[in-house]
């Protein structure tokens, strides 16, 4: 017999107390996944993507670990990049 899997909503899930733990948790297709903790190679990669996007240009701004909430689902993606006029985001 196949398992279910218990899907929760968008406000149920960031009610919860525990989302911004270190890793953060994410909702994705109605599942609350944890991410997995990053090598220090990746952190370090991360880092000093962000900084090269920063140190070139005025017009966006590279962000690390950033909730983004985009209805139905609550990603942290690794480089959220933000535009100037905070109306676009990219990820």
């Amino acid at each position: 017999m196949p398992q279910s899997i218990a899907t929760i909503l968008l406000a149920e899930f960031l009610a919860q107390p525990n989302i911004e733990t270190s890793p953060a948790w994410e909702l994705i297709d109605g599942r609350a996944v944890q991410k997995t903790m990053p090598t220090l190679f990746h952190s370090r990669l991360q880092r000093n993507l962000v900084n090269h996007i920063n140190d070139r240009t005025d017009q966006f701004e590279a962000v690390q670990e950033l909730r983004c909430i985009v209805p139905p689902y609550s990603p942290v993606p690794d480089i959220a990049i933000a535009g100037n006029d905070r109306n676009i985001w990219h990820w």
